[in-house]
């Protein structure tokens, strides 16, 4: 209602027809209010976490696809992993980033076979080796796919075990040349 007062103190203190004037300036003053509403919510738009309506758009702009039925503080929380994963190349920017995303994980480059460095019984890794990381997840929440007979096919794996939020994580800000496998608790 303030802007009533302002626009209404805008007037010419002589008025013809104080009933429309009146009416006129209260439509204009309750736009007024709209755009000022409207206004606050634009004030919060650049902030991910604070309460506004502008969730979707920041999704939009970092092509996130919200899993059904997740609810704002999951969004919220999705948005701000994805705005805080934008560089680095290092083992433990990849482990802070599954970490602010709600997973512990430990993350260990795979080495070849050398002699004098190597003892009996260490794996014989090819030399491409130095580009895998091998990434242990301990509390995901892998989903288990096992061989069963009518379902599966020859040639499936008898059991897989993925949790695909971590696995896209990894698999879209991991450096280009290097490969992930990831390796869950849960597998037996």
């Amino acid at each position: 209602m303030i802007h009533q007062t302002l626009l209404a103190a805008m007037r010419p203190p002589v008025s013809y027809d104080t009933v429309g004037e009146t009416a006129e300036i209260k439509a204009e003053a309750g736009v007024f209010d709209i755009v000022a509403d409207h206004a606050e919510g634009v004030k919060n738009a650049p902030f991910p976490d604070a309460e506004n309506d502008y969730l979707y758009r920041w999704e939009e702009l970092l092509a996130i696809t919200p899993p059904a039925g997740a609810n704002t503080q999951q969004r919220t929380d999705a948005v701000l992993a994805k705005l805080n994963a934008l560089g680095g190349l290092s083992i433990a920017y990849f482990t802070a980033i599954a970490e602010s995303a709600g997973y512990t994980v430990t993350i260990y480059e795979e080495d070849q076979f050398r002699a004098g460095e190597s003892c009996a019984g260490d794996c014989l890794n090819t030399e491409d080796a130095i580009w895998r990381w091998c990434v242990d997840i301990a509390d995901g929440k892998a989903t288990a796919y096992i061989f069963r007979a009518g379902q599966s096919r020859a040639g499936d794996r008898i059991s897989v075990y993925t949790d695909p939020i971590i696995e896209t994580m990894f698999e879209e800000l991991k450096p280009a040349w290097t490969y992930c496998r990831f390796e869950y608790e849960e597998e037996v």
